[in-house]
């Protein structure tokens, strides 16, 4: 058991570096770029998803850590619609 959690330890040490600090400023940022993009319009126009960007912390966190460069890429931009479009789904109990 000892031996697991030092490997898990080691894991998180070494992972640690690349897991991206989200923060308020970071998530208000990347909500005003996202409203270039008429996919997010049309959350950001409906009630139930504007409450959950303004308030739910699991889809503030995954607007957050997007990269507001990396969107220019068309693969990066639709990784992150879909993981929006999902959390979105997800907590309003939309089936995925």
């Amino acid at each position: 058991m000892g031996a697991l959690f030092e490997l898990l330890s080691s894991i998180g040490t070494l992972l640690l570096p690349f897991i991206k600090e989200v923060t308020e400023e970071e998530i208000d940022k990347n909500v005003k770029f996202s409203k270039q993009y008429q996919w997010f319009l049309k959350h950001w126009d409906d009630d139930k998803f504007k409450r959950l960007i303004n308030e739910d912390v699991d889809v503030r966190y995954v607007i957050g850590k997007f990269n507001r460069k990396e969107m220019e890429r068309i693969s990066y931009h639709q990784k992150y619609q879909m993981k929006i479009n999902k959390i979105l789904l997800t907590k309003t109990n939309y089936p995925t």
